[in-house]
């Protein structure tokens, strides 16, 4: 008996099993966080669960689905027994999962297919009907002894039949010119919108098993790939006096093939697909460097390689590669939640949010390197930066309600200070020239001396006094039987590791300042030597 009870009640969960139907519910994405290279959905749906086993199915979720992330909350007192995703390449007839801009698009320009390749049956008619008219007139033709009555005759039908069919040939292009320019109308606003295909798309399957009918309220949160954002500032400036106001911004991209519809967006700099494994220590050898070195006839320097010629001497140098992203942001992970709802199209264009608003205390100063760039930039110094966990990215800077332009906003220095530009201004005159002649002197017989100096001239052409940096530098020798001694540093700050000499200026208007330097290089004789 015991026997009979244990498979009576096991062919009875079999029979559950078997006769679950899917029950297809209306589903909603109403919350996203958008990581750097990808994006958290929630999506959420209610369901009307009947007693016994019930599955319920999720449609409309995109490809992109990171299927091992899936993680499913019921409301309810049903419990849920398997949470699964599959793959649907078949869109039921009458359903589609693009917006109602697109179907009717994709309706008018199929329409107009049709009449297209209609007019084209239509031109093959008409030539038809005027090749025949052209045969029968031949077997006329054959006949003699046409009365004037039977050629005037003739002729009246043929140039009535070819007048009509010509006619009708020229109605025939007016249509399809016209039916063109509409496809291509239809066709640039399809393609504004984005290309999307009706399949495949992914299926969230969710088995319940409930003891009573009730009404649950089922919350799916899952990785998809197809989405990122960077930052992007806004800095404002209105004078030298005021604090600068730094806007900071999410532009956020999908491409998921759904549109988000109103839905919550916070965005994070976690990186949920980072390697999660422990990193493994194997031996490391150290041995000589052995350099080969390839011909390139091309001209075009090959592999990971620069090779310089200095002295007729052949040094390397490895060429540094560059990180997709920053070191210093792979530590942070900050999260902003953007207020309000928000609707952003799934096909890759470019959503930009403000995430935060800040006043930032500058200290203003104008900086000009005149050996690379005769014009001054005008900086502004920011210390107390840190605690916005700012991330590198593009800032558009503007200067009294003008936008200046665009720079590269790096948060991420080693200094005490950050310093953004805030672009040129041509009402500050440089001029840096060579005063005097290059002298070149035999010190001992085997050894050349030249000597250099530079003279810079800053003119103030504005209505304000300001301050300036000037910055310059004397090169840095690399070999021993090269001696370069800076003679005179014009009272500039000097940094020798780096040969930089800094001058600090206060200007009046309409006033000018000067400063010099001088510096002389040794060599051996009968040797060529270079800036590089």
């Amino acid at each position: 008996m015991k026997h009979n009870f244990l498979l009576t009640t096991l062919l009875i969960f079999v029979t559950h099993i078997t006769v679950a139907q899917e029950t297809s519910v209306t589903s909603k994405v109403t919350a996203v966080e958008v990581y750097r290279s990808m994006a958290r959905e929630t999506r959420t749906a209610s369901a009307s669960i009947k007693e016994g086993y019930t599955e319920i199915l999720l449609s409309g979720v995109s490809t992109s689905l990171n299927d091992l992330s899936l993680q499913v909350s019921v409301q309810g007192e049903a419990e849920l027994q398997q949470a699964s995703v599959r793959s649907n390449y078949l869109t039921p007839e009458g359903q589609s999962v693009l917006d109602t801009r697109e179907v009717g698009l994709r309706d008018s320009i199929l329409t107009l297919d049709h009449e297209m390749r209609w007019l084209v049956e239509e031109r093959a008619l008409i030539n038809g009907e005027m090749t025949l008219i052209n045969e029968l007139l031949k077997v006329s033709n054959s006949k003699e002894n046409y009365t004037p009555e039977e050629l005037n005759s003739l002729a009246d039908i043929y140039r009535q039949r070819h007048t009509d069919l010509r006619r009708r040939l020229f109605d025939v292009s007016l249509r399809e010119e016209k039916a063109n320019l509409k496809k291509t109308a239809y066709q640039n606003q399809l393609n504004a919108l984005g290309h999307k295909n009706n399949t495949p798309v992914k299926e969230i399957i969710l088995a319940f098993y409930a003891a009573k009918n009730e009404t649950i309220k089922i919350e799916c949160n899952y990785l998809i790939t197809a989405a990122s954002w960077v930052p992007t500032y806004d800095i404002h400036a209105e004078n030298t006096s005021s604090p600068l106001n730094l806007i900071y911004k999410a532009r956020i991209s999908q491409s998921t093939g759904f549109d988000w519809q109103d839905v919550a967006v916070s965005v994070s700099t976690t990186n949920p697909g980072i390697n999660n494994n422990r990193p493994l220590m194997s031996p490391k050898y150290i041995d000589y460097v052995t350099y080969a070195v390839q011909p390139d006839f091309s001209g075009v320097a090959t592999n990971m390689m620069q090779v310089n010629v200095l002295n007729n001497e052949v040094l390397y140098s490895d060429t540094p590669v560059a990180l997709d992203i920053d070191p210093e942001e792979a530590d942070m992970q900050v999260e902003f939640t953007v207020k309000g709802k928000h609707s952003i199209v799934g096909f890759g264009k470019e959503y930009i949010c403000t995430l935060n608003s800040i006043d930032l205390t500058a200290h203003y100063k104008y900086h000009v390197v005149p050996k690379l760039d005769p014009t001054a930039f005008l900086i502004a110094r920011i210390t107390d930066y840190g605690k916005y966990n700012l991330l590198r990215g593009e800032a558009n800077i503007f200067f009294s309600d003008t936008y200046v332009g665009q720079v590269d906003f790096n948060p991420h220095v080693v200094a005490d200070s950050m310093m953004i530009s805030l672009g040129r201004d041509e009402r500050i005159v440089v001029k840096r020239i060579r005063t005097g002649n290059k002298t070149s002197k035999k010190i001992v017989p085997d050894q050349l001396r030249d000597s250099y100096t530079w003279e810079t001239v800053v003119k103030n052409n504005k209505t304000v006094p300001i301050e300036i940096e000037i910055l310059d530098q004397v090169p840095i020798s690399r070999r021993k039987e090269i001696m370069v001694k800076l003679t005179d540093k014009g009272n500039a700050t000097y940094t020798p590791e780096f040969g930089k000499l800094l001058w600090t200026k206060k200007i009046k208007p309409n006033d000018s300042a000067q400063v010099e330097f001088s510096y002389t290089v040794e060599y051996p004789d009968k040797k060529t030597v270079k800036e590089y």
